[in-house]
């Protein structure tokens, strides 16, 4: 007798299951999987279930599971880093923007990424909001009134997330020169930030959409030489050589 998988046990105690195709699939899994048959590839998408309806906790538990072996390895690790650095009102809030642009609805989860991003706050700071800034952050106590915070010192841990997922709305609706402005954005803000060699690429391929290909080959080429042991580096490589 075929037994009820736990993929289907666990997606029954989530409410509205509805809200990502992944329950759907699921559901459909479940009636003929066996528990004992249960790969990484299920317990990553399961942990995606988990994250897309808030719950982060089960969705550490279940990434935490996949194996280092597995092609989901990285994208389980990085889901891992992000639920563990971020407030979990900022994640939902990323996970709403996530399920928007999984919906089309670009327009309204670039709403909600550029308040995540700080974006609009920064372009509007006055001298008083800065020095309040640099008040509530430790890491600006030294800070004067007559000095500003830079952006990457005000950043939410969120922020480089958001700006990466807007790369990618912003791209998809075809919006080139504003995907090319949040690229250049994202280094100047986060220039240590692990998730850099992928902005750069996708700096690279929009250049390269644009007709701007020495300046494609020129990023192209930076990321080989400061990013040698970066998962993209081959990527890159491979890109320029085809141009």
């Amino acid at each position: 007798m075929v037994l009820l998988s736990y993929s289907l046990i666990v997606l029954l105690s989530y409410s509205p299951i509805e809200k990502d195709s992944l329950a759907r699939h699921y559901l459909e899994v479940g009636k003929i999987k066996k528990a004992e048959e249960i790969d990484s590839k299920d317990t990553f998408l399961l942990g995606e279930v988990a994250y897309f309806n808030y719950k982060f906790e089960q969705a550490l538990e279940l990434y935490g599971k996949v194996s280092a072996d597995s092609k989901d390895a990285n994208d389980a690790l990085s889901r891992m880093i992000l639920i563990k650095g971020t407030d979990e009102k900022e994640l939902q809030d990323y996970v709403n923007a996530e399920l928007l642009g999984r919906e089309k609805k670009f327009k309204k989860g670039i709403e909600i990424l550029r308040k995540l991003c700080g974006e609009n706050e920064q372009d509007n700071l006055t001298p008083t909001d800065s020095l309040f800034l640099a008040e509530q952050n430790d890491s600006l106590s030294r800070m004067t009134a007559r000095v500003s915070p830079t952006p990457t010192e005000i950043a939410s841990t969120i922020a480089p997330w958001a700006s990466m997922l807007l790369i990618d709305f912003l791209q998809e609706m075809e919006r080139q020169e504003e995907a090319l402005k949040e690229c250049q954005n994202f280094i100047k803000r986060f220039p240590e930030d692990d998730k850099l060699p992928q902005v750069k690429l996708e700096m690279a391929r929009i250049y390269v959409n644009l007709g701007e290909r020495k300046d494609a080959q020129e990023i192209y080429k930076a990321i080989l030489l400061k990013h040698p042991m970066s998962a993209v580096t081959p990527i890159a490589r491979e890109e320029l050589e085809s141009l």
